[in-house]
C-alpha cells in the first residue's frame, strides 16, 4: 500500500502554479486611460471593455484605492467586463472596488461552450472608500470562484455601475498528460 501511494505521489502532475497580474505595465501616463485588450497575451487571457487607469493620474484613488501599486483595470461605467482564457483555468481571484445601484457586483465564470459554472456576488451594493460606501463595508473586497471546472470566459457584471479590479490572479488548468 505504501509502494502504491508513493507511486501515485510521485508520478501524479505537479499543480499549475497560478499567475498574478497587477496591471502596472500598462500604466496610463497621459490621464484617458489605456484600453486593455491582448497586452497579457502570454498568459493566454483577452479582456474585453477593460481600462487601465493610474492613481493620480485617471484614478480616484480616494474612492477607488489599488490594492497594490498605482494601475488597476477598470469598466468605466460601460458595463459588464469579460476576460477570455484561452487555454481554462481552474480558479480566479481579484480584489474589487464598486459602487453598483444594482445590488453588487457579479462575477460568473463559463466554460467552453458557454456553460455557467458557478457566479459569486460581492458582500455589498458600494464599497468605495468615500461616504457613499455601505457601512462595514471596505475597499478591495477579495472575490474568487474556485473548483468548479475548466473555465474558459469569465464576466464581471457591476449591475449597472462602476468597479476596478486590482492584483488579478488565475490557475492555468493542467494539461492531459500522455500515457
Amino acid at each position: 500500500l505504501c509502494i502504491v501511494f508513493s507511486a501515485v505521489v510521485l508520478f501524479s502532475p505537479a499543480p499549475s502554479s497560478a499567475y498574478l497580474i497587477n496591471f502596472e505595465s500598462v500604466s496610463d501616463n497621459i490621464g484617458l486611460g489605456v484600453p486593455v485588450t491582448h497586452q497579457f497575451s502570454a498568459l493566454q487571457i483577452t479582456f474585453e471593455n477593460a481600462t487601465a487607469v493610474t492613481a493620480g493620474i485617471s484614478l480616484n484613488e480616494l474612492d477607488f484605492p489599488p490594492q497594490s501599486g498605482f494601475t488597476v483595470v477598470s469598466n468605466q461605467g460601460n458595463g459588464l467586463m469579460r476576460l477570455l482564457f484561452a487555454n481554462p483555468v481552474t480558479d480566479v481571484s481579484g480584489y474589487f472596488t464598486y459602487s453598483t445601484p444594482g445590488g453588487g457586483l457579479m462575477l460568473s465564470a463559463y466554460d467552453g461552450s458557454g456553460t455557467l459554472l458557478g457566479a459569486v456576488t460581492s458582500a455589498f451594493a458600494n464599497n468605495t472608500a468615500d461616504i457613499f460606501g455601505d457601512p462595514a463595508s471596505a475597499p478591495n473586497e477579495q472575490l474568487k470562484i474556485s473548483n468548479v471546472g475548466a473555465i474558459a470566459r469569465l464576466d464581471i457584471d457591476p449591475n449597472g455601475g462602476d468597479f476596478v479590479l486590482d492584483d488579478f490572479s488565475a490557475t492555468p488548468s493542467l494539461a492531459p498528460v500522455p500515457e
